[in-house]
């Protein structure tokens, strides 16, 4: 445990005194593994998809680039890209969008990225819990909350009838929600005060369907294929893939827990013999990425601003 400490510690050390320029997720308020394809929305975050992408009717406002695409870039039905679009492979879109495909560089590595999240939905799956989750009367309650990090369990279907959030976090809270289950539907006001630093991981989920929802928090899905009905999530989304509509808060997630130095891509995918550390270690680490997150932003900064 000690030794894990140390070495996360190390990194975040090592990370101050030579930040890489490689984004990773959490420099994305929407962020899929494979392929994406939405339909009529305004997003004020940047937006990445490891495999193709296709936009219609939409406005991307993220700054920096405010798309980073894989694959091959489809836009349809005109809409705006602030910022500009950095695309690997080829780009069918109206002229007047600021694409630049063929891009051999991209400031994402979606394959090692990629691995990475898959990793670290994994090991938050397997953290122990610090309190419960329950329905009752139609909302999700939790007990035996505390400052700093609580991770709680809940089985995914348990969610299907929930239509609100029954707490209210105090300031400097983390909240990680470990959902069980292959497939999830999400419906109803799942709204809280907390929202930024709320994660939903569905580590085991395939398929995720969104119909009516306004989520509060972020959601961590790396192997699910999201069909958006309708809805808005007041946080970041982190998904194998995703196909229709949904709609995005201001802010994106601001939590420790998609750091990167918190689950590294580990060479064949596994996550090896490092031990987990208790939720008491993991808030103090949270809260050192948290620092390391903020300097790397502010060096990114003029870089963002001469894009």
């Amino acid at each position: 445990m000690r030794a894990f400490t140390a070495i996360l510690a190390a990194a975040a050390l090592t990370a101050v005194a030579t930040p890489t320029l490689a984004d990773t997720a959490q420099d994305f308020q929407f962020y899929t593994l494979g392929n994406l394809n939405l339909n009529g929305q305004t997003l004020n975050g940047r937006v990445a998809a490891g495999g193709n992408a296709q936009f219609s009717s939409s406005s991307l406002m993220g700054a920096g680039s405010s798309l980073v695409v894989g694959g091959d870039l489809t836009y349809l039905n005109g809409g705006t890209v602030a910022n500009g679009a950095l695309v690997g492979g080829s780009s069918t879109a109206p002229g007047y969008l600021p694409i630049s495909a063929g891009q051999s560089t991209l400031p994402v590595d979606f394959t090692t990225e990629n691995l990475r999240l898959k990793n670290l939905s994994t090991t938050l799956a397997g953290l122990e819990t610090t309190g419960t989750a329950y329905v009752q009367w139609g909302g999700l309650f939790f007990d035996g909350l505390t400052s700093g990090l609580n991770i709680v369990t809940i089985d995914a279907s348990q969610l299907a009838g929930v239509n609100w959030l029954g707490t209210n976090l105090a300031t400097g809270t983390e909240l990680l929600i470990n959902v069980t289950g292959n497939t999830a539907s999400l419906g109803g006001g799942l709204h809280s005060n907390a929202a930024s630093t709320i994660l939903w991981n569905f580590a085991n989920a395939t398929a995720i369907t969104a119909g009516g929802v306004s989520l509060g928090g972020s959601i961590l899905a790396p192997n699910a294929a999201f069909q958006g009905n309708s809805g808005t999530i007041s946080g970041s989304l982190i998904t194998g893939s995703f196909n229709g509509a949904i709609s995005f808060g201001n802010s994106g997630y601001t939590g420790g827990l998609l750091a990167p130095s918190i689950a590294p891509a580990l060479p064949g995918g596994g996550l090896g013999s490092v031990a987990v550390p208790e939720p008491s270690v993991w808030a103090m680490m949270i809260l050192g990425f948290g620092a390391v997150g903020a300097v790397l932003r502010r060096r990114r900064a003029p870089d963002a601003l001469a894009a």
